[in-house]
């Protein structure tokens, strides 16, 4: 990995070029290069390409019209790049990131862009606590209940060693807060589905995405980190339901 200084020339890179990733740490600008991961083709992976190939397919049997629709409607829509650089992307990135939305919180899939539809403006999650101990994974929606057309999606990492202090990989989605559920969800069971029970002194970490489930859009991603605690019985086994949907 090298450590690289821009220019006045060029002042970033961002992505993959030949043989090289660039990209950024704590440490500034760097280069490495390029490893191709073996592919374990998971449940979850398996099911977010055919959802990909469908979504794929069937915008190519839209009418004409409706692909003009989306098309335009993108143009209302505002992405942000590496740079912090904005653009519009595709009617059909559009219709795909929105779909695929809500592919992942169970719900159907829109044809028509949203435009005929009531296009809510979500408000990011708030959580006030996360904690795992005796069995306990707590996510906390303080003063509200989640409300009736937003569902929050759940991500989590495996347990890592407590001295990590940034992640962005390996998260995998848990599972699901449906809308108009309470406001405190155990998500303990959740987690060891998918990645087997945390050890104590390790540390967890969560991201909660908001989604309509009306048209798909999406909140930003709050991202938290948690130290696993030792339970009173030595190690946190019990299994507390709760609404949370798994995935």
């Amino acid at each position: 990995m090298g450590l690289i200084q821009y220019s006045g020339l060029l002042n970033g890179i961002h992505g993959k070029i030949n043989g090289s990733v660039f990209c950024r740490n704590r440490t500034g600008n760097i280069i490495k290069t390029k490893a191709t991961p073996i592919n374990q083709k998971s449940q979850s992976q398996t099911a977010n390409r055919a959802s990909l190939l469908f979504l794929s397919k069937y915008w190519a049997l839209l009418t004409e019209q409706q692909r003009t629709d989306w098309n335009v409607f993108a143009l209302t829509v505002t992405n942000t790049n590496y740079f912090g650089q904005t653009y519009n992307p595709s009617g059909f990135n559009t219709f795909c990131r929105l779909n695929q939305n809500l592919y992942i919180i169970g719900g159907k899939t829109i044809y028509s862009n949203p435009l005929t539809k009531n296009v809510i403006a979500l408000v990011d999650p708030v959580v006030s606590d996360i904690a795992v101990d005796n069995g306990t994974y707590i996510i906390n929606f303080p003063l509200q209940s989640t409300s009736d057309d937003t569902t929050h999606a759940i991500y989590a990492s495996p347990d890592v060693s407590a001295g990590v202090s940034y992640n962005k990989k390996n998260f995998k989605i848990i599972g699901y807060i449906p809308a108009n559920t309470a406001n405190s969800f155990n998500v303990y069971a959740a987690y060891v589905a998918v990645f087997g029970q945390p050890l104590a002194g390790r540390k967890i970490f969560t991201k909660i995405r908001a989604v309509s489930k009306i048209n798909g859009f999406d909140s930003v991603i709050l991202q938290t980190s948690t130290i696993v605690k030792q339970s009173i019985a030595g190690i946190g086994t019990a299994i507390i339901e709760s609404s949370f949907i798994l995935q």
